[in-house]
């Protein structure tokens, strides 16, 4: 999410994709130690593939010149970093374990709590944070 505000959707992406790039070729970045590319393959794949995404789609959308209030980028934000990693990542969970995909979807409701104050932080620091050459939301 902060790469997404902060860095924008370029440079927000880049950044996630370098990350994603030293799990899958094996340094323990991920959750747990995790790495490799089991990790990508597996049940989890799918947030992984959601969190590259994200800094794009947020980056995007709160840069746009009608979004003037905090809270309508912090909607944005709730919704690219949050509904978008979690549909993407509930669909792969469903196709990867055969998993029904309302259950799959439903797993995720215990995270929306922590997520949503990931995203009220992320908004908070991108209001004081200043990179040259990035429109500041």
């Amino acid at each position: 999410m902060i790469a997404g505000v902060v860095l924008g959707p370029k440079r927000g992406s880049i950044s996630v994709g370098l990350f994603l790039l030293l799990a899958l070729i094996g340094f323990p970045v991920l959750s747990g130690g995790q790495a490799g590319p089991v990790v990508f393959a597996g049940s989890t794949g799918g947030y992984l593939i959601g969190w590259l995404l994200t800094p794009a789609l947020i980056g995007s959308t709160v840069s746009l010149k009608f979004m003037t209030h905090f809270w309508q980028k912090l909607l944005c934000t709730w919704i690219g970093a949050v509904l978008v990693v979690d549909v993407i990542g509930s669909l792969w969970l469903a196709v990867s374990t055969g998993m029904p995909l309302l259950s799959a979807l439903v797993s995720n409701i215990v995270f929306i709590p922590g997520d949503t104050l990931k995203a009220v932080v992320a908004c908070l620091v991108a209001q004081r944070v200043r990179v040259p050459g990035i429109k500041q939301i």
